[in-house]
Order: C-alpha cells, then structure tokens, then sequence
C-alpha cells in the first residue's frame, strides 16, 4: 500500500511535499488516499487506519507550516454501494468516519473526498465528515469518464444536484481525464452548480511507450486550460495523475493574482437520481 509509505519511508513523503510547497501552492494533499480500512486489508494492514493517517497529515504539517494548507486525501473503497454492490451505505459512512476522524484529530485543515464514481459512495464520506466537524471545509470530486459519465452513469449536473443538497464547500472532478475534457465537464458544472468549484485535470490521458504509461499534456497545456478555468469561474485549480513540478508550476505562475470571474447561476429548482436530472418550475 502505497500509505504505508507514511510509516517506513517517511523521509520521502516529507520531499515530495517539500517540492511543492516550495513552488508556492496553496494546498497539499496528504499520502491518504487508500487509507481506509476496506482498501489497507487488500494488504493486511486494516488495523492501521489511525496510526497510517496519523502519521501522513503530521508529516505534511511538519513541511507545509504556515505556508499551505493540508488536506486529507479520502478516496473511495473501491466497492460499489447497494444496490449496485454489496457495501450498505451506514458501513461506508462508518470506513470513512473512522480515517476522516483520524485525519482531523491528527490535525487536518480541510477534508479533500476526491476520485469517486459512486454518487452514492460520495454522500457517504460527505455526511461522515459533517458528523465529525462542521468548521473544516468539506470538498468533493468526482471522476468521469471520456463520454462525461462516471462509471456508474452520474453526470456533471446530477453530481452538482445531489452534491449541493448536502453541507459540502466545494465540488468538482479530478483524474480520469486531461485539461480539455475536464474543462467541457466545468462548461456543464457550472450552468447548474451555487457552489464553489474544484478541478484538478491529469497531464492528459496516459498512453503505454515501452511498457510504460507516459502523460502526454505539457506543462503548457495545462496552464493554457487553468487560465481558462479560473477566468470563466474555477475557485480551486490544481493538477491530478502524471502530472510533475513542472506541470504544477506552470498552472501556478498563470493562476496566481487571478480571481475567478463567474456569471450568477440563475435560481431554478431541480431533482436528479443517479443517471439522470430534470428541472421543476413553470415551464418544465
């Protein structure tokens, strides 16, 4: 498990947070992503939730000091919530409740739930954490596919819907998509969305070159889109799978002074199930 990095090679965590605090970001994600009790027991190590996510966020504080905030990286089970798998949702909410509790004792300043593709699985960690804290700030991405669907079917404005009937800071996607796909998914987000929104696109989609995945957006590209995402209304920009430095110091130098410029969502009001969303009102 790569969070068990946090215990036997804690020297390298604290350089990799030690690069990008030093290039001047505002937030640090921790090395928690899998730290779950359903995804350390693929290693035998469900009895280390605590001390794994413990140790992560003490090692990003010890590096990011005044300089940035640390966020706790919750990722998903990878188990589908009933009815589309056998995971309950009180059981998810009670895997995420006890590694978000951790994180927060341990001294956490937001709580990032990122790479979902159960809408459902998302709500789970959302309401853990809101039992747990209401002073931190809560966000949440999900991860869609090329067609702008998650795995399970939900898109862009049936995740904003669901999302934003629950106390929640921020929404958004990251991974599973480069700069450009990312931003038609923000086109979509936010014509519905009141929240504050959230991207952090991959350095392209990652093609095999002698047996190795390589990402093939340049630092440039990724700039190139963060400027326009922030200029047309992204809160928070940052950079996902393959991504380097370089990528992240380039979106760095074009986000920077920049405040996002967005147009007022129009008031409507909506329902959305997982796979599909409709709007209520006069006309409708």
């Amino acid at each position: 498990a790569p969070e068990l990095l946090n215990l036997t090679q804690p020297q390298w965590i604290r350089e990799i947070h030690q690069v990008y605090v030093d290039l001047g970001v505002d937030i640090i994600a921790t090395n928690t992503f899998g730290a779950n009790r359903i995804k350390l027991a693929h290693y035998g190590q469900d009895n280390k939730v605590e001390e794994i996510n413990t140790s992560a966020i003490a090692l990003a504080r010890e590096i990011a000091k005044e300089k940035a905030l640390v966020g706790a990286s919750i990722g998903p089970t990878g188990k589908f919530v009933e009815p589309i798998g056998e995971l309950s949702f009180d059981n998810a909410k009670e895997v995420f409740r006890e590694q978000i509790a951790a994180c927060i004792k341990a001294g956490a300043q937001l709580i990032l739930i990122e790479t979902f593709s159960d809408i459902k699985e998302a709500k789970a960690a959302i309401i853990a954490a809101r039992e747990l804290t209401q002073r931190l700030p809560v966000i949440c991405t999900l991860t869609f596919q090329d067609n702008l669907r998650t795995i399970l079917g939900t898109g862009p404005e049936e995740a904003c819907i669901i999302l934003e009937a629950l106390d929640i800071d921020l929404i958004g996607a990251n991974c599973g998509l480069g700069p450009e796909k990312i931003y038609e998914v923000f086109q979509r987000m936010k014509k519905v969305s009141r929240k504050k929104l959230f991207f952090q696109p991959n350095a392209g989609m990652p093609i095999l070159r002698d047996g190795r995945p390589y990402f093939p957006a340049s630092p440039q590209l990724m700039a190139d889109y963060a400027l326009k995402l922030v200029q047309e209304g992204t809160n928070i920009i940052g950079c996902c799978c393959g991504s380097t430095p370089a990528h992240v110091r380039a979106v760095r130098e074009v986000a920077k002074g920049l405040k996002p410029h967005r147009s007022p969502v129009i008031p409507f009001s909506a329902l959305a199930s997982r796979t599909q969303w409709l709007e209520l009102g006069k006309d409708k």
